[in-house]
């Protein structure tokens, strides 16, 4: 902290003492001209010295403003200066029109009763003097100079800004001593900050601090060439590029500064969608840079400040969004680049013309980033403890998914479903450190609870969820409605993950807590690991439970087969058996079924099939069990059924057969059923008691057919 004061002061002590920030004379040695400016748009830039110094005098108009700025301008101006106050003929005085950027000046200055021109065509500068640093353009005035009486044509490679300055030789010789020790200190501070940061890179492989250095290069490089250092000390030969280097680096710098925060702030996990806006915006910058290959550097510069302006509320937002979330170093990217925002907007509008020209807002993003730069390194400190203690709680993590994975080996232990959720919903449970929560399977409807952690009420179970959609990556929640999940109240932490195996989705878990057990990114990446193992079990699990209903469900009619038929009428049996509850068995025969086959073809008979099923089901109770026996045969199970309920039944069951045909289009079909009906006496097995039911079956077929008999 002391040697950021000492800097501090230091600047405060070399800033020059601005004489541009005054509307009058300063000393003897300075004046600034604005007051004495009259200026004229040359829209077509056709008019020539001649005609502005004839007849069109009085065409010129008083500048009005502070300052000389005309924001974004595509043609020329002139400008005429009758500076009234008497000069030290003795002195030698300098013209400063203080803007390194211009693209050419065409000067008209009387002395001794004629004209003498001076020229200066951009880069190529010969009136530019490239030992000052940041000068502009200087001109020095013809000796013995009394008075000054000027005309000047002026084009710019972007902003319009002109502001004049006259000093005595001795004066601008203080003043640019001043700036050079500004600037010397200034690229100081900036290499040190990349020098550090790129051995913070190398030393924590930390990729946020790589970003940080390409930042800082290119933004130091942006303001290198905008200054007119560049074409001084790099590149004197290249004046192509002076004139095209200001944009693309200008777009460089954007695409560096959205590159570092993206990565510094975690914007795509933290929120993807604003992410993807910054995304286009950075790659849109990568764009202008290229594009300032072939475009005019104010052209590309104006693009440049329009993205920088739309990625600005959204870095915003994000950086409110993660302090938040309690990430402390966001509170430091807030501070350093609020500083660096705020100069580069005083910049910003300078160059369109919206601030006056002075030593703060020329330099409002170089100020902004000195500040952006200490801000920041006072938060590396943080952001090295805060990897500390990550480095902690990920070590605690890890403990945490070692235990998991044991558990793991008790649930792929099993293919029971209901055991295996129960041990997933636990097992994540104790490695997030959430209260409870449950685990819902996807099916034809929606979504089922299937399982169901502490606290919640076992009447849950097997309730639908139909009113959420189920995100495909975890999503967390402070303070979240649980009705959505089939809960009443609100929880302080929710997390919702799902539930996936082979890229195909079986379901979700949900867990929340009372307490904040809100995760950070990389115990979230534990988590889903984790639960990775977990969806493997499920997946298997389901596959079992599904490979076991096939095996067990009759393919066409979607009842029972027979053989899973008789292992459930053989535990109805011995129950019966064993308790001395009744038990009957029904034997149901289709009358005259082949003639349906033969006549209609098999596709009508197999829908004659699924129409008995259909009615079967509306009218037998939820205990009976239904099952094809045969080909046209089915048996009903009748579970705690006297011989009269069973008869009552089977009669039910005869006359909605008989009294509802099946209709396919314009065929209308009648169909009835002949059904055998015993219940449990002295049988000494399940096969005694189905005998007796489809002799009564076949007793009723030979008394004329669509009619019950008891066996």
């Amino acid at each position: 902290m002391k040697a950021l004061t000492i800097i501090l002061l230091l600047l405060c002590l070399i800033t020059p003492p601005a004489p541009a920030a005054k509307a009058v004379e300063v000393t003897r040695d300075v004046y600034r001209l604005s007051p004495y400016m009259e200026v004229l748009p040359d829209p077509r830039g056709e008019w020539s010295f001649a005609d502005v110094s004839g007849d069109m005098g009085p065409a010129f108009s008083k500048l009005t403003k502070k300052d000389p700025n005309f924001g974004y301008s595509r043609w020329p101006y002139w400008v005429r200066i009758d500076f009234d106050e008497q000069l030290d003929v003795d002195e030698a005085w300098i013209l400063e029109i203080a803007n390194p950027r211009l693209q050419g000046i065409d000067l008209y200055i009387l002395h001794g009763g004629s004209w003498h021109h001076i020229e200066a065509k951009g880069s190529n500068l010969s009136q530019r003097r490239t030992s000052l640093v940041d000068a502009g353009f200087v001109f020095r005035l013809p000796p013995a100079t009394a008075k000054l009486t000027l005309y000047a044509r002026i084009v710019a490679n972007g902003s319009m800004d002109f502001p004049m300055n006259l000093w005595s030789f001795h004066a601008f010789t203080r003043y640019v001593h001043h700036i050079q020790i500004f600037w010397g200190i200034y690229y100081g501070l900036i290499l040190a900050m990349i020098v550090y940061n790129a051995f913070l890179f190398l030393s924590t492989k930390s990729v946020s601090y790589l970003h940080y250095v390409l930042l800082t290069a290119s933004m130091a490089l942006f303001q290198i060439a905008d200054s007119g250092q560049g074409y001084a000390y790099f590149w004197p030969g290249h004046p192509w590029w002076d004139q095209r280097c200001v944009g693309i680096l200008a777009g460089l710098t954007l695409t560096m500064t959205i590159l570092f925060s993206r990565s510094y702030l975690d914007t795509k996990n933290t929120h993807w969608k604003l992410d993807r806006i910054l995304c286009l915006c950075q790659w849109s910058g990568l764009g202008v840079s290229l594009a300032g290959l072939f475009l005019p550097a104010g052209s590309t510069i104006r693009i440049a400040i329009f993205l920088a302006f739309l990625s600005l509320p959204i870095l915003g937002a994000m950086t409110i969004m993660r302090i938040r979330q309690g990430f402390q170093p966001a509170l430091f990217y807030a501070g350093a680049f609020l500083a660096l925002y705020l100069g580069g907007t005083m910049s910003a509008f300078r160059y369109l013309g919206l601030l006056p020209t002075n030593f703060v807002t020329s330099n409002g993003l170089k100020l902004g980033y000195i500040l952006e730069a200490m801000i920041l390194s006072l938060g590396v400190s943080s952001y090295i403890s805060m990897l500390q203690r990550e480095r902690m709680e990920e070590q605690h993590r890890l403990e945490l998914l070692e235990t998991l994975y044991e558990s793991t080996s008790s649930f792929l232990g099993t293919l029971e479903l209901s055991k295996v959720v129960d041990l997933v919903l636990r097992a994540a449970l104790r490695l997030t450190g959430h209260e409870t929560g449950l685990i819902f399977l996807k099916n034809d409807s929606g979504f089922v609870i299937e399982a169901l952690g502490p606290g919640l009420s076992s009447d849950l179970r097997g309730k639908s969820l139909t009113s959420f959609q189920l995100a495909n990556r975890a999503t967390q929640a402070r303070d979240a409605n649980l009705s959505p999940y089939g809960l009443a109240g609100r929880a302080r932490s929710l997390l919702v993950m799902p539930i996936a195996h082979a890229d195909r989705l079986l379901g979700g878990i949900v867990l929340f807590s009372q307490e904040d057990a809100f995760l950070t990114k990389s115990d979230l990446h534990l988590v889903e690991i984790g639960l990775k193992q977990g969806g493997s079990a499920i997946a298997s699990a389901l596959r079992y439970d599904e490979k076991s209903k096939q095996a067990a469900i009759d393919g066409l009619t979607g009842v029972f087969n027979r053989k899973h038929l008789l292992e459930l009428g053989q535990l109805a049996f011995s129950q019966s058996k064993e308790e001395g509850l009744p038990l009957s068995f029904i034997m149901v025969d289709i009358d005259h079924f082949k003639n349906v086959n033969d006549r209609y073809g098999h596709s009508v008979g197999d829908r004659v099939l699924q129409h008995l099923v259909n009615r079967f089901n509306q009218i037998i109770r939820k205990t009976d069990i239904l099952g094809r026996y045969g080909g046209e045969e089915f048996g009903i199970i009748l579970k705690d059924a006297n011989p009269k309920e069973s008869w009552l039944l089977a009669e039910r069951l005869r006359r909605a057969v008989e009294q509802n045909p099946l209709a396919i289009g314009d065929l209308v079909l009648p169909i009835t059923i002949s059904l055998g009906v015993a219940s449990l006496e002295n049988d000494h097995s399940l096969a005694d008691l189905i005998d007796r039911a489809d002799k009564a079956m076949y007793r009723a077929k030979a008394k004329g057919r669509n009619r019950v008999e008891l066996g």
